[in-house]
């Protein structure tokens, strides 16, 4: 919301970083066979206090990372897919209220599954990287791969567009490939000591953004 209202884009690395976390939080749920099913950049809640006394970000999270980044919320929509049997199948109206992002499988008619929390999670990215703007996938000829609608030069174009042909393509098992892809991008030294102080500016952003709105 901030981005679309000041049409300021996110740097890059923050965007990137954002990614990484949202990965490791749907990776993990999806892990416990569970379904978050409404998921939206208001599902997160960020915890960027103190950034600037810790080291450079690493993956492993050491040096007080592991107690910052985003936590998921609203739950109360979610499905544990063992609480029901093999035969069940999960559909919905994409055209739905309670649909935040419809994601390809209910377009198609089709029993939704875990592509409901991947393509919103591809959404999420999106707006970050092209300022509010929805992710609007189209398709190859001939009933080929998905592919994202908009293109623009970031100065890690191939790894968005591995990114968003896993997210679209309904690549499930490559989640954690992609993770550890971004994970080595982001701990090259220049990026993870750079993110330091971008997070900071962002925080900091944010804080002036809600003030000012406040009634």
């Amino acid at each position: 919301r901030m981005s679309k209202k000041t049409q300021k884009p996110l740097e890059e690395n923050v965007v990137l970083y954002f990614t990484i976390e949202m990965l490791y939080v749907i990776s993990s749920l999806h892990n416990s066979r569970m379904i978050h099913g409404r998921l939206s950049p208001k599902s997160f809640h960020l915890a960027l206090h103190q950034i600037t006394e810790l080291p450079p970000w690493n993956r492993s999270h050491k040096g007080g990372w592991a107690e910052r980044g985003l936590i998921l919320s609203e739950l109360h929509d979610a499905i544990d897919i063992d609480m029901y049997s093999d035969r069940v199948q999960f559909r919905c109206d994409p055209d739905s209220k309670r649909v935040t992002v419809p994601c390809l499988e209910m377009k198609a008619g089709k029993p939704f599954t875990f592509q409901l929390d991947t393509y919103a999670l591809g959404d999420i990215v999106h707006r970050l990287l092209y300022v509010g703007e929805n992710l609007k996938p189209i398709r190859q000829a001939c009933g080929g791969a998905w592919k994202r609608s908009t293109r623009a030069s970031f100065k890690r174009s191939k790894v968005w567009d591995e990114f968003f042909d896993i997210i679209l393509n309904e690549k499930e098992a490559s989640l954690e490939s992609l993770l550890g892809h971004l994970e080595d991008t982001l701990e090259k030294p220049q990026s993870a000591d750079k993110l330091r102080l971008q997070l900071v500016n962002v925080s900091a952003e944010l804080h002036a953004f809600s003030q000012s709105n406040k009634v």
